[in-house]
């Protein structure tokens, strides 16, 4: 098992759930118009509406801006790593395996790619308890775009990295080969993740995606 103490923190807007109703965005003093005509009400000069993030005005000056910005306590680098191998023998047979997985690091789980919960559990007028944002354009502020800490997601998993079973042949078999040893294997690698904080993506995947699953199989001969 490896740990380290590491302090690549986050800085993030801070955010407190999404604006799911029209009372939440008077209380945080906006309202919704349509002042260009074009069939749809957005906070006007802000470029959100009903199913935001609801973001923090941390310095209460009544404007979201780069001095909302906090650096977060969660890194993309996770503080522990581990691996467990197993393995038992009986004759001539030979099982292994590797359980692998990390802990104390976060993920932006914002890959519309990937993550197709942000689609199916969207906000949206008949789902008003959607637990990801209405799908619009990323929000931005004055002539800056920020990322919330509302994608933040634990990366924590184990998962059954590999395993292996093998069988090594011996006897009148090799000897009527001609050959010194011989062993039939067959291996399976990234079979699944046994638990992890979020089933929709795979924390240790590029993007989230999920790691290919691969089986080998042959015969290992020695002369």
């Amino acid at each position: 098992m490896f740990h380290q103490d590491l302090s690549a923190e986050l800085k993030d807007l801070a955010s407190n759930d999404l604006y799911r109703t029209e009372d939440q965005l008077s209380k945080d003093g906006y309202a919704l118009s349509d002042p260009q005509g074009w069939g749809y009400n957005v906070v006007w000069g802000q470029w959100f509406n009903l199913g935001a993030i609801r973001l923090l005005d941390k310095d209460g000056n009544g404007t979201i801006n780069g001095e909302d910005l906090y650096r977060t306590d969660k890194s993309l680098l996770p503080t522990t790593q581990y691996g467990i191998n197993l393995g038992v023998s009986f004759k001539n047979f030979r099982l292994s395996s590797l359980i692998q997985g990390q802990a104390g690091g976060y993920y932006l789980n914002n890959n519309l790619g990937v993550n197709s919960a942000m689609f199916d559990d969207a906000w949206s007028p008949t789902n008003t308890n959607g637990a990801y944002p209405i799908p619009t354009p990323t929000y931005a502020y004055g002539n800056l775009t920020y990322q919330s800490d509302f994608y933040l997601a634990k990366s924590d998993y184990t998962r059954l990295k590999n395993v292996s079973l093998s069988y090594k042949i011996d006897g009148n078999i090799l000897n009527s080969l001609n050959l010194d040893g011989a062993t039939v294997f067959a291996r399976g690698n990234n079979l699944g993740i046994l638990k992890s904080a979020n089933s929709n993506v795979d924390p240790d995947g590029i993007y989230g995606s999920y790691l290919i699953k691969s089986w080998q199989c042959g015969i290992k001969l020695t002369f």
